[in-house]
């Protein structure tokens, strides 16, 4: 069988492995990007306005209530404003304020770094690459 594999083989092998890492890369950049959504309507100006606070539901659903009795806490003597995101979401908290998400507070910095880490690592491959053909790395030692 080894016979049959031939350069050409070998170069179409190595492309579809490429092509997957690079489509799983994407898919990655694309979940988080749902996870991790940027708030585009942010103002500089107003940067120190833009809170996101966990606060209590409006309208408490008996999963909610259960959980508050098996924890012994009610609505008036939790510290909805001293909670962490995950602990809010355990209460059945609600996020307010112009910083929140769908989810939670806004992490945009895990996107952008996240594709600023994509874009460097293809670019420092690529030129990896071109450069190991370069004359600083022959590929025959010169007799002199």
């Amino acid at each position: 069988m080894v016979c049959y594999i031939t350069r050409f083989t070998e170069e179409a092998f190595a492309s579809l492995i490429c092509i997957i890492f690079i489509y799983e890369a994407l898919q990655k950049l694309v979940h988080l990007g749902k996870q991790f959504p940027i708030n585009m309507h942010n103002q500089l100006d107003n940067l120190t306005l833009y809170t996101c606070r966990c606060s209590p539901p409006a309208n408490a659903s008996t999963d909610t209530l259960h959980q508050w009795s098996n924890t012994n806490a009610t609505s008036e003597n939790i510290r909805w404003d001293e909670l962490t995101v995950k602990d809010c979401k355990e209460f059945g908290g609600v996020f307010e304020g112009s910083a929140c998400g769908p989810l939670g507070p806004y992490v945009p910095d895990v996107l952008f770094w996240s594709v600023i880490l994509f874009f460097t690592t293809f670019f420092l491959s690529s030129f990896l690459k071109q450069f190991k053909t370069k004359r600083y790395f022959p590929t025959k030692q010169q007799h002199v």
